[in-house]
């Protein structure tokens, strides 16, 4: 009988154990639990950090080419340049397009995008030169070929700023 007894003790030790330890673990589950939806709250109630905008520069520059006035609206986003070029006479258009390149130091070097009078469309390499203090580029000129409906620039690195001079203008003027 004392044996019985003894292992009624130590089932009953046991058992305590057993319980114990199995309501830790729930305890611990449901803390985990409660950690995880909390963590699910503040994920709900944090606003996600606002992506960082990157300036984007304007340049405008206004010029006569071959007895027509040009526009050139560039936007400078890091080393990309976008934009149109406009050339009209007497007020109207007589070509536009877009533009695209990159400035290297203070050379531009842009292709120009545009509908010819047969409306089909073509490209063209023009190259500028900026000059800071004047406020103004100048276009370069330099030996071109034809390729397809692209015409472009031989050799960038041999070229003559003697073209047309371009001064800058407040963009917001329009």
């Amino acid at each position: 009988m004392k044996m019985i007894k003894l292992n009624a003790i130590r089932l009953s030790f046991l058992l305590c154990g057993l319980i114990i330890i199995s309501s830790c673990e729930t305890e611990k589950k449901s803390d985990s639990i409660n950690e995880d939806d909390s963590v699910e709250k503040l994920d709900l109630d944090i606003n996600e950090p606002e992506l960082e905008e990157v300036a984007v520069l304007r340049k405008c520059y206004t010029g006569v080419v071959r007895g027509q006035d040009v526009k050139m609206n560039l936007e400078l986003e890091e080393k990309l340049v976008t934009g149109e070029l406009i050339y009209s006479e007497n007020e109207k258009v007589v070509r536009s397009g877009s533009v695209i390149g990159e400035f290297s130091k203070d050379t531009l070097l842009v292709t120009f995008k545009y509908k010819n009078i047969d409306e089909e469309i073509q490209a063209e390499e023009l190259i500028f030169i900026e000059d800071k203090k004047e406020f103004k580029v100048v276009q370069g000129s330099a030996k071109t070929e034809r390729r397809g409906s692209l015409i472009k620039i031989l050799d960038p690195s041999n070229v003559t700023f003697n073209g047309p001079v371009f001064e800058k203008y407040d963009c917001e003027q329009e």
